[in-house]
């Protein structure tokens, strides 16, 4: 065993002293900080990966929109199944409308599709809740005149399937002189995303169903096109801008919602360099610790210098002693943030019977389960600058020690 580490082990060795102590709290404030960074880390990025993985399970990932477009256009159909990528396509009308029930008034939007091309295009079949009205085959056996509602709103209206409901159209606000009856459609199924902006806000017809209530004659909104790759969705829609022309517009949920992943992530790197602050107060607290051991150990520093021990290995013996507490530290940090991420959920409902209200609302969050994702990258990105704390705090706490005469250190009672 290499002597400066030979040494730094004795100097660590346990003692029942104050000393003792301090530098138990400042391994904690370590421990403390990384455990912190890795469970806000991977909140952070959870919430990313979950809002793009529930907005892929509702929306497209490209669009393409245009003046009077049809579900019969073969031309357009051709053009958009034959740019590499495109997996899918299939129509779609989105309306505003307006529900009274029992003295509530809610506005949703609703999604008209062709039930058996929107299979291809979502995953809104594999969402529908158990005791639904539809037949084997699923959401292809949605008929004219029935819907789907999502999970809360269909909660907010107090209906189940079985129900009618009665849907005003925004066309019968428009003409004075024009009185337009609600439409009344069946509840056919609920169905949940799990996000609350879908679940709350949306319900899912037919296209004829969508036409009626948006008083069109004929055309769709969109077609709703599906890509192997999402990731690819700006280059596919590119090149289908440009084989199309001016005449449509081709949309893509990146750029749909470039503002809001931006805000994402620049929220996980503020809060990773403030959290970072706690794991710095811990280095602080580690350099008091062994400046403690440089003053205990002062005579021992100068009788090893007398004996020919260079400034580079007394910096070694501290440095090391920074790495071994690090590493604990470290360590422990990291079991630590794993457990939290792994128990999160019953955490947080011990939290919250003891607060009594929802620590995770998902008015609020939008999610109906608080997200976590570990990222390689990022645990390393912690684990390093954790150390580095550590092993700086060390080299600082070295130079005392390190500067010392040899003649006044033995001197030193």
């Amino acid at each position: 065993m290499p002597f400066p580490l030979f040494l730094a082990f004795r100097y660590l060795k346990p003692e029942k002293s104050l000393y003792a102590i301090i530098r138990m709290l400042s391994l904690l404030g370590i421990a403390l900080g990384v455990m912190i960074l890795i469970v806000t880390m991977a909140i952070m990025t959870g919430f990313g990966e979950m809002w793009r993985e529930k907005l892929m399970e509702f929306h497209s990932h490209v669009s393409v929109q245009g003046y009077e477009l049809s579900e019969w256009d073969e031309t357009l159909l051709k053009k958009i199944n034959d740019t590499p990528g495109v997996t899918a396509i299939s129509p779609a009308i989105y309306t505003r409308v307006m529900i009274k029930r029992d003295g509530k008034t809610v506005a949703p939007a609703i999604k008209g599709i062709d039930p058996r091309l929107e299979l291809g295009t979502s995953t809104i079949g594999d969402k529908i809740r158990p005791g639904s009205l539809l037949g084997e085959a699923g959401l292809a056996d949605l008929a004219e005149e029935e819907v789907l509602l999502g999970s809360l709103l269909a909660k907010q209206l107090g209906v189940v399937p079985g129900d009618t409901l009665n849907i005003y159209s925004p066309a019968g606000f428009g003409d004075a002189d024009t009185v337009r009856l609600p439409e009344e459609v069946l509840v056919v199924g609920t169905f949940h995303i799990g996000m609350q902006m879908f679940d709350q806000d949306f319900m899912v017809g037919t296209l004829d169903t969508a036409r009626e209530l948006a008083n069109m004659e004929e055309g769709i909104s969109e077609f709703v096109v599906q890509l192997e790759d999402p990731m690819e969705a700006i280059s596919v829609a590119n090149e289908l801008q440009e084989k199309l022309g001016p005449r449509y517009q081709v949309d893509n949920w990146i750029y749909d919602n470039a503002t809001t992943f931006a805000a994402l992530e620049t929220e996980k790197a503020v809060m990773f360099f403030l959290l970072l602050i706690i794991a710095v107060v811990g280095g602080f607290c580690m350099i008091c610790s062994l400046l403690i051991i440089t003053m205990q150990k002062t005579r021992d520093i100068g009788l090893l210098k007398s004996m020919g021990f260079k400034t580079r290995h007394i910096v070694g013996v501290f440095t090391t002693m920074g790495f071994i507490l690090g590493t604990i530290g470290v360590l422990l940090g990291v079991a630590g943030g794993l457990l939290i991420i792994k128990f999160r959920k019953p955490i947080m409902d011990v939290i919250s019977t003891i607060r009594g209200a929802e620590v995770f609302p998902q008015e609020i969050y939008q999610f109906d389960t608080l997200p976590a994702k570990i990222v390689p990258a990022d645990l390393w990105m912690i684990v390093i600058c954790g150390m580095l704390i550590c092993v700086l705090a060390g080299g600082i706490a070295a130079l005392p020690a390190a500067f010392l005469r040899p003649v006044n250190a033995l001197r030193h009672d």
